[in-house]
């Protein structure tokens, strides 16, 4: 995996020479670029925050790529190996009972169709196939993607949704943990994945709010509850959202947003 290098610095006014906040559209201010040369613009209207200078998408995409990537995403959680059963048991419980307490309850006794937008290794939709649901994966890390298949004999494709050749409209659910933030265009990918789902079928996803730390190279939207809301607005007749906090394994408190999307209008 190729590190994401530091560009040489970028004033505000070279790298947001006009900014227009993504969501809304009001204008959003630069700040001094971070410690990566990127440059976080805020929107005073809705509160979101986003990086007017990104990284290139053939960037972004080798940075998540192979071992090296997935080791340092689950060394917060205390996780260091994908075989470890016993080291998943705690987060995969967690996720698993996000999903059986607001979405599954939501769309009828199933079993569901349901795909799973930067699902890495799996393990989340191991724990749903194994409750009856036929389930699908993709995600951009190509060697991360290939062992999780391997290892739980699911079907998990490397790439975008757009690239893993899905049907439209065949989904029960899509459900996405802290993925949105880390795009070039995350409202591009949310209209990507409505389109995957089914009449009458949701979009479930939970995405960091409120976040302060800029220096974060890892993410390129930093989202408040107005903005999560604009935004899902935009796309869906009708959507719920719930505050959330977890802590990871140093005890670090983070708060997030579950957000719950219906296709249709009631």
């Amino acid at each position: 995996m190729g590190a994401l290098a530091a560009a040489a610095p970028a004033s505000p006014a070279q790298a947001c020479p006009a900014c227009a906040c993504p969501v809304c559209g009001g204008p959003a201010r630069p700040a001094p670029a971070n410690r990566h040369g990127r440059v976080v613009a805020g929107c005073a209207a809705c509160g979101h925050h986003f990086v007017a200078n990104p990284w290139s998408e053939a960037e972004i995409r080798s940075f998540y790529q192979g071992m090296e990537y997935f080791r340092k995403n689950c060394a917060h959680q205390g996780i260091a190996s994908i075989e470890d059963d016993a080291a998943w048991q705690g987060w995969t419980a967690h996720r698993l009972g996000q999903i059986e307490r607001l979405l599954l309850p939501r769309l009828g006794p199933g079993p569901l169709r349901i795909l799973e937008v930067g699902c890495l290794e799996g393990r989340v939709l191991r724990g749903l196939a194994r409750m009856g649901h036929s389930v699908s994966g993709c995600d951009v890390n190509a060697e991360v993607a290939a062992l999780g298949a391997r290892l739980f004999g699911l079907d998990i494709r490397p790439g975008s949704p757009e690239e893993c050749g899905f049907e439209p409209a065949s989904f029960d659910a899509v459900i996405s943990f802290h993925t949105l933030e880390h795009l070039r265009d995350p409202f591009a990918a949310l209209e990507a994945q409505r389109e995957l789902v089914h009449p009458g079928g949701a979009v479930f996803l939970e995405v960091p709010l409120n976040e302060a730390d800029h220096d974060n190279r890892d993410h390129l939207h930093f989202f408040s509850e107005a903005s999560l809301e604009q935004a899902l607005r935009r796309l869906f007749p009708r959507f719920e959202t719930e505050a959330n906090v977890f802590a990871d394994a140093s005890g670090r408190a983070i708060g997030s947003a579950l957000a719950l999307a219906f296709k249709d209008a009631p």
